[in-house]
C-alpha cells in the first residue's frame, strides 16, 4: 500500500480511531459533487481512499470516483459488509458470500475466495482486515430464539478454506472488535467482557469485565488506551481503560442528546479524545472535559480528527473545522445532509458523501 492510500478502512484503522494521517489543506467551497450510482446509499454511508482515489461504500455496493469526480465503477458487495484496502486491492465481501478482491482497472485478483469469518449470509462481518498474506476477521452469528449467539473470530487465509486459526465464543456483542497491531492484541466483546487475543495465534492473553449497563463503541490508541462509550441508569458514560482492563478514567455526560450510532470516540493524540452526541462535540484530554461545542447546523453524523489534534465534524448540512481550542476554524455549507465522516487525501483535500452524492471540499 502506498502512502497515497491515507484511509484504508472503515473508522481509518482496526483499532478504529477515525484518526486521519494527512493535514486539511483549508475548506473555502465545494470543488465538485458526483452523483452516488448505488441503493441505500444514505445507510451508514462511509468513504476511503485508495490510492489517491475515492470509495463510496453503501449498503450494498461501493463505487470508486478519481480525484476530479468521474466514477471508475461500481461494484455489488454483501449487505453490510465492508470494504477494505489492502496491498493495492479493494476487498470485499460478494454477494455469494465470497471473498474478493479488485484492482484499480476493477480486474478481479481474488475471485471466490474462502471467507472463514461468514460462513454463509447471516453471519455479519463486524471486522475485517486484509494484510498482505492473510487477514484478521470477526463476525457475529444471528440472533435466533433458540440459538445462543456467538461471537466468531478468525485469522484467514486467502487460499486455505478453513483459514489459520479460529475461535468461537458464545454469548452476544455489544462492541465492535478492535485490533490494536502496534502490541498485537484483537479485542472482542463477550456480554460485558473483553476477551484479548494475540492476532498471531489463537491464545487468549486476557480478559476483564467492563462496568456499563450498556456499551456504544469504543476505539484504542496505538499504545492500547481504551475509551468506551456506553451508559449507565439511562445517562451517558464515558471510560477510560488500559488494554490489561485497569479503569484509568471516568465521565458522567449529562444532557438528553445520545451518542451518534456507529461513530467511535475519535483519537486524535497525546491522550486527546473527541467524542459525539447527535448534537454536541466533547472535546477530553486524560479523562477531563476541556470544551464542548454544540451545533447549531442540524444533527451530528460523523467526525474524524487531523494530525494537528483539531477535528472535523459533519452537522447537518455543514462540514466543520473545530481547533484543538473548540472554536470553528471553518464551516463549509454543503446543500445537502452530511452523513459520512469526513476524510483526507494526500493533498489535503476533504471528501463526504451525502444520500444522493460524493463531495470533495476545498479551496
Amino acid at each position: 500500500m502506498t502512502e497515497q492510500t491515507t484511509y484504508p478502512m472503515v473508522h481509518g484503522s482496526p483499532r478504529r480511531d477515525c484518526a486521519l494521517k494527512v493535514p486539511v489543506k483549508g475548506l473555502s467551497k465545494v470543488i465538485w459533487a458526483a452523483p452516488l450510482n448505488m441503493e441505500r446509499a444514505d445507510f451508514f454511508p462511509k468513504v476511503l481512499i485508495w490510492e489517491g482515489n475515492l470509495v463510496a461504500c453503501a449498503l450494498s455496493a461501493f463505487c470508486v470516483y478519481n480525484k476530479d469526480g468521474k466514477e471508475l465503477f461500481r461494484r455489488d458487495k454483501h449487505p453490510g459488509s465492508p470494504v477494505a484496502i489492502a496491498t493495492d486491492l479493494a476487498y470485499h465481501e460478494n454477494r455469494g458470500t465470497y471473498l474478493e478482491a479488485v484492482d484499480l482497472h476493477n480486474k478481479l485478483v481474488l475471485e471466490r475466495g474462502s471467507f472463514a469469518v461468514a460462513p454463509n449470509g447471516e453471519f455479519n462481518v463486524t471486522l475485517f482486515w486484509p494484510r498482505e498474506n492473510d487477514y484478521i476477521g470477526c463476525s457475529f452469528s444471528p440472533y435466533y430464539e433458540e440459538v445462543v449467539p456467538s461471537v466468531i473470530v478468525r485469522r484467514g487465509s486467502y487460499t486455505e478454506r478453513l483459514g489459520i486459526w479460529g475461535e468461537n465464543f458464545k454469548g452476544p456483542s455489544q462492541l465492535w472488535p478492535l485490533a490494536v497491531p502496534e502490541i498485537g492484541l484483537l479485542l472482542v466483546s463477550v456480554y460485558n467482557t473483553v476477551i484479548c487475543m494475540n492476532i498471531e495465534g489463537p491464545e487468549e492473553v486476557g480478559r476483564f469485565q467492563v462496568s456499563l449497563q450498556k456499551m456504544n463503541d469504543w476505539s484504542s490508541d496505538p499504545k492500547g488506551g481504551l475509551c468506551i462509550l456506553g451508559e449507565c441508569s439511562d445517562n451517558k458514560v464515558l471510560v477510560g481503560m488500559s488494554s490489561a482492563g485497569k479503569e484509568l478514567w471516568r465521565l458522567n455526560i449529562k444532557g438528553d442528546d445520545q451518542w451518534v450510532s456507529w461513530q467511535p470516540p475519535i483519537q486524535a493524540g497525546d491522550g486527546r479524545v473527541y467524542v459525539l452526541t447527535d448534537h454536541r462535540v466533547l472535546a477530553i484530554q486524560n479523562g477531563a472535559l476541556l470544551w464542548q461545542y454544540e451545533s447549531k447546523d442540524g444533527e451530528v453524523h460523523g467526525g474524524s480528527s487531523v494530525p494537528d489534534g483539531s477535528v472535523l465534524v459533519a452537522s447537518g448540512q455543514v462540514l466543520l473545522h473545530l481547533g484543538t481550542d473548540g472554536k470553528v476554524l471553518e464551516r463549509v455549507a454543503i446543500g445537502e445532509e452530511v452523513l459520512s465522516a469526513p476524510v483526507v487525501d494526500l493533498e489535503g483535500s476533504v471528501y463526504v458523501m451525502t444520500k444522493s452524492q460524493i463531495i470533495k471540499i476545498g479551496n
